[in-house]
């Protein structure tokens, strides 16, 4: 039965950063370093999830709005997983997509190696139990911690906890967060943490960061929560300490523009950013969707 690493024992310190530092990328090599040759329990490729926008008394169509695009994820098992970012960047959207209540365009989702989105009938139905969410109003439940034994209590793969982490006592997160690692430990089950916030991020073994419907950053856990690479990232990681960030601009996560979709909020801005969307590029322990980072760059 697999047995979680936790990144806090696995990055902590200083011989445990350099480590972490040395390891140049997300690619499948350095994935192989960090966790094993394990294949994750749920493997999100290319997720793409479009809602259709309709005005007028016949609901004609008018446009799309591309909440997920091109998300790739994988959850490995035995692990937290933790995706972060403010408030409609996509989350619950992610989690309605894997739990198949989500419009999906286009992507693969395997789980165990089945793409839920081709299964029908029996097959579908053998599926429906494997992954389970807990949703941020259960978390202001008068019994959470009960609710959280009742979903564990099913025995599922895939645990998806949308927000349902953020505004709970310390106290009851850290009860909540002793029942996960146990059924981790004893039966290898699989979480993603859906926050707002990156205060959770030592909690996790590895850590994707949202925005408008884009990964912009990953990175192991510990790593990441110390050192974000990405501005977007940085400015979360500020208002989880309590600084204030700069302000958002309405709907902007929902919106697909040309070029780098923080580079209204970005003190690091310049005319390349304008151009095109940045790829995601190396950075120590993970990956950042930042000009800033292309190696390729020769100056601004």
């Amino acid at each position: 039965r697999a047995r979680p690493v936790k990144a806090s024992k696995r990055c902590s310190g200083p011989a445990a950063v350099t480590a972490c530092a040395a390891l140049p990328s997300t690619d499948d090599a350095t994935r192989k370093l960090r966790s094993g040759s394990r294949e994750p329990l749920l493997r999100i490729e290319a997720l793409c999830v479009c809602y259709t926008l309709k005005q007028g008394l016949l609901r004609r169509k008018v446009g799309e709005v591309r909440a997920l695009e091109g998300v790739d994820l994988r959850l490995l098992q035995g692990q937290t997983t933790l995706v972060v970012g403010e408030p409609g960047s996509g989350k619950t959207t992610l989690a309605r997509g894997i739990t198949r209540a989500a419009p999906i365009a286009s992507g693969r989702l395997l789980l165990e190696g089945k793409d839920l989105l081709t299964l029908r009938g029996a097959e579908l139905r053998a599926t429906r139990g494997w992954v389970r969410a807990l949703e941020a109003s259960e978390a202001r439940s008068a019994d959470l911690l009960g609710s959280v034994r009742a979903l564990l209590a099913a025995e599922p793969k895939l645990v998806i906890f949308d927000g349902a982490l953020d505004d709970v006592a310390a106290s009851v997160r850290t009860a909540i967060v002793r029942e996960l690692s146990a059924a981790q430990a004893a039966r290898g089950l699989t979480c993603l943490v859906l926050s707002r916030s990156l205060r959770l991020a030592n909690l996790a073994d590895d850590v994707a960061v949202l925005l408008a419907g884009r990964v912009v950053e990953t990175g192991g856990g510990a790593m990441l929560g110390a050192r974000p690479q990405h501005p977007y990232t940085q400015q979360l990681a500020g208002a989880s300490r309590g600084v204030a960030a700069a302000e958002q601009p309405t709907n902007r996560a929902t919106v697909s523009t040309p070029g780098c979709r923080f580079r209204e909020r970005c003190p690091h801005a310049f005319a390349r950013c304008a151009e095109s969307e940045p790829s995601l590029f190396a950075v120590p322990g993970g990956t950042s969707r930042c000009f800033l980072h292309d190696p390729s760059a020769s100056g601004r």
